[in-house]
């Protein structure tokens, strides 16, 4: 699930270095507030979840350590 993540923000936002795992994305100008949806709609299609946008906050989706986390949190 992680590397999956970490490989279609890469693809999509093709960051200059390599991403670390609890690297702020948002903070580190990664992904920017449209890029914050296109994330949601990626997580929402490949992992059958439904992110409302009250939680599309830094505090669920501004890592991928917590995107993953947030993921799991949604499918149990």
């Amino acid at each position: 699930m992680k590397e999956k993540v970490k490989g279609w923000i890469t693809d999509r936002f093709k960051p200059d270095h390599e991403l670390g795992d609890d690297e702020q994305l948002l903070e580190s100008n990664i992904i920017d507030s449209f890029g914050t949806l296109e994330l949601a709609e990626f997580l929402e299609s490949e992992f059958g979840i439904k992110i409302p946008d009250q939680d599309l906050v830094t505090e669920n989706i501004g890592t991928i350590n917590l995107i993953v986390a947030t993921i799991e949190k949604m499918k149990s």
